[in-house]
């Protein structure tokens, strides 16, 4: 999934829908503002590995919010 790629519809739909945490909601949002792995680590003090969860967890988020 490409988060970047994502039109605003979508972006909202999936903020009300997936119940994300604020961590999860801030990851999200910067990956759709196109920010790297790398970039969202270093602005928000967390490990690479923790970035790559997160999304691992929003991604799991947004299938299920997905399946009707």
């Amino acid at each position: 999934m490409k988060f970047k790629e994502l039109i605003k519809k979508e972006i909202e739909y999936y903020i009300n829908e997936c119940n994300f945490t604020d961590e999860e909601l801030e990851v999200f949002k910067r990956k759709c503002n196109g920010e790297s792995r790398v970039e969202i680590s270093m602005d928000l003090c967390m490990c690479e590995e923790q970035v790559s969860r997160i999304t691992s967890k929003i991604k799991n988020k947004i299938i299920k919010a997905t399946k009707w």
